[in-house]
């Protein structure tokens, strides 16, 4: 953690944080049908931009109510989306015109969305994902009182 954050100069090392989740359908194959991303600007600390797509799944044609009630994410949402391959180049085409030239890490709540969804659903799609998806930042609750 203290290479993120220099915690003697309190110097932020990355512009902006992006933090990244995906909606799944609950059984095998999991498959992406949610990318949502919110750019965050660690000078300002706001919300600075967003991205949304839903995805319609290819092996799993109608979502099951364990899916819908675990993403929020109806079956109306995902009918008309894009397949995965190209939500997937939407959300990089935003993702890289957000980065820009500046320093960028990716938060999410846990490993799993990036380590496990994206993983196989680029390997279902036949596809790599780009070594921007490699490091990581995990947020864990950590107790509340």
């Amino acid at each position: 953690m203290n290479d993120i954050m220099n915690s003697t100069s309190n110097v932020q090392i990355f512009s902006y944080l992006f933090v990244l989740d995906f909606g799944a359908t609950v059984f095998d194959p999991q498959e992406i049908i949610e990318i949502a991303c919110l750019k965050v600007g660690t000078k300002s600390k706001q919300v600075e931009d967003s991205f949304r797509q839903y995805v319609r799944p290819k092996y799993c044609g109608r979502l099951n109510g364990v899916t819908m009630n675990i993403t929020g994410v109806r079956q109306e949402m995902v009918s008309s989306a894009p397949r995965f391959r190209v939500a997937w180049m939407k959300f990089m085409n935003w993702y890289l015109a957000a980065k820009g030239n500046h320093t960028v890490a990716f938060l999410t709540v846990d490993s799993f969305p990036i380590n496990m969804h994206l993983r196989c659903q680029t390997l279902l799609s036949k596809m790599r994902p780009s070594d921007d998806f490699n490091q990581w930042i995990v947020l864990k609750k950590v107790g509340i009182t």
